[in-house]
């Protein structure tokens, strides 16, 4: 049971400078992600530039977005103002800058908003488009941010001669831009700071590493709703930025998809005449944004209302109901006949790898609950034949990681006990070390079915009952959950409505 999207890009707008032939951003760009002035507009050559206070409004959009960058960003503008004789200021502010995992096309706003900033020029450059234009950057009054394209000659592995002249070149146009005179800013990025080659990593080199922060839940949330416009979104979305932004931070962390998702939710918004819910949102992050995806016509709709059923149930069931899935439905979606969305606030909190063994136990059995409830319906033979199929590819895998890297045994009991496992899989197993984990894994697996089939016979009542309101709704949100659960007494706690 698991989000499912997939987004196509929107590339920034660009044009060509005709002066040197390279791909320039000019600082008459405006970029507002504001409310009212949400979109990018790239102003023609006879357009008049922007104002510095529009510039610095952008750039102050980052302060609490990406408050480090924004410092750096702050540190580089002082120094630029500074005496030309003064070049402490320039030299500590760390002008060749490595950023972090960034969302690259939020990246390249915030550098535009700084080259606009600083009164100077945005340049996006190949690194052939930069060698090429190095001397006329040496050569260049105007305050310039240049940002390079990673590649093999960032890299740290990657030893061709080619590659090695080309660092070469590079590390020496650095060098030529520490001085006051050429007041050129250079940007890359990178996995981390210790994946670029060691020839960069020194003084007077990429000297200053920044880690792009992760979204935070509200910000993007109203973002989003902005976007899509308020007057279009239901108070159920307005009144709940923190639930939405924690869906937002796990299904759309990039601004590109955030701008994929405003545009599908507005598209629905103006031409049928209604505002978005929350029904709308989870149904664009299962399914994508993209239209018109087959899927297979659903011919036993009890059936499949008895497997997501199955996974609504053991998800609520392992957790003591503190996740609620935000949504399941029968109708069909990218290639599914159903789907089931888990919690995104209860997901959000175990993002990163904080998950408890208890956890990734029950995530196993959410898995197999699907399958698990067919078969205590129907018996193994009329089980779907290929509908727990990714189900059961998850699970595995997850069985797998905790008996071969996590050093977790494959079934706990005081005849097995938990230093018996401890030894992690190396980085080239041999083959019989990988026969003994898949053995380990498959014990694992059968286990996480015994309690996952126990789970359901024990809370049958509460699977047909979902199962009941799905034939009759065909879709249920939270909300609707809830409300079953307290039909049938079951006591819902406080953190799991959040």
């Amino acid at each position: 049971m698991e989000f499912a999207s997939v987004f196509t890009g929107k590339n920034l707008c660009d044009f060509y400078c005709c002066k040197r032939h390279i791909l320039s951003y000019r600082c008459a760009t405006k970029i507002d992600l504001f409310p009212e002035e949400l979109e990018m507009q790239v102003l023609d050559s006879a357009a008049a530039p922007l104002s510095l206070s529009a510039h610095n409004k952008t750039l102050g959009f980052y302060a609490s977005r990406q408050a480090n960058l924004h410092i750096w960003a702050c540190q580089i503008s002082e120094a630029l103002q500074g005496p030309p004789e003064n070049s402490e200021l320039w030299s500590a502010a760390g002008h060749c800058v490595i950023v972090i995992e960034p969302d690259v096309d939020e990246l390249l706003f915030f550098l535009m908003a700084t080259a606009g900033a600083i009164e100077g020029q945005f340049l996006s450059l190949s690194i052939e488009q930069f060698i090429e234009c190095a001397e006329d950057l040496v050569a260049e009054t105007l305050p310039s941010v240049v940002y390079i394209e990673p590649g093999p000659w960032l890299t740290q592995k990657n030893e061709d001669r080619e590659i090695n002249r080309t660092r070469t070149n590079v590390k020496e146009i650095i060098k030529s831009f520490y001085t006051r005179h050429s007041p050129v800013v250079i940007v890359s990025h990178a996995d981390s700071f210790t994946s670029i080659s060691q020839v960069f990593r020194y003084e007077q080199a990429f000297d200053r590493h920044i880690f792009w922060a992760a979204p935070q839940p509200e910000l993007i949330a109203t973002e989003l709703i902005e976007r899509v416009g308020r007057k279009y979104c239901e108070l159920e979305l307005t009144s709940q930025t923190l639930r939405l932004g924690k869906l937002l931070c796990l299904e759309f962390p990039s601004a590109r998809r955030i701008g994929m998702l405003a545009a599908s939710l507005r598209r629905r918004a103006i031409f049928e005449a209604r505002k978005v819910g929350w029904k709308d949102v989870i149904e664009v992050s299962a399914n994508g944004t993209g239209e018109g995806f087959s899927s297979n016509e659903c011919t036993d709709r009890t059936r499949i209302a008895t497997h997501e059923a199955g996974h609504v149930v053991i998800n609520m069931v392992d957790s003591n109901f503190l996740s609620i899935p935000d949504f399941v439905s029968l109708g069909p979606g990218n290639g599914t006949l159903g789907i089931a969305v888990e919690s995104a606030s209860y997901a959000y909190q175990q993002r990163w790898g904080n998950l408890t063994y208890k956890e990734v136990c029950g995530r196993i059995r959410t898995c197999l609950g699907g399958r698990i409830a067919e078969e205590l319906e129907y018996g193994i033979e009329g089980c779907g034949a290929y509908a727990s199929a990714g189900d059961l590819e998850n699970a595995s895998q997850l069985a797998f990681e905790m008996v071969a890297q996590n050093g977790f045994p494959a079934v706990v009991s005081p005849k097995e006990p938990w230093q018996a496992n401890l030894v992690a899989v190396s980085e080239n197993p041999k083959p019989e070390e990988m026969q003994k984990y898949a053995a380990d894994a498959r014990r694992f697996l059968e286990d996480q079915y015994r309690q996952a089939r126990s789970l359901l016979e024990e809370h049958w009542m509460l699977l047909d009952a979902v199962r009941k309101e799905l034939l009759c709704r065909t879709y249920l949100l939270r909300d609707d959950l809830v409300g079953i659960c307290h039909s049938l007494n079951i006591t819902i706690k406080d953190t799991a409505l959040r």
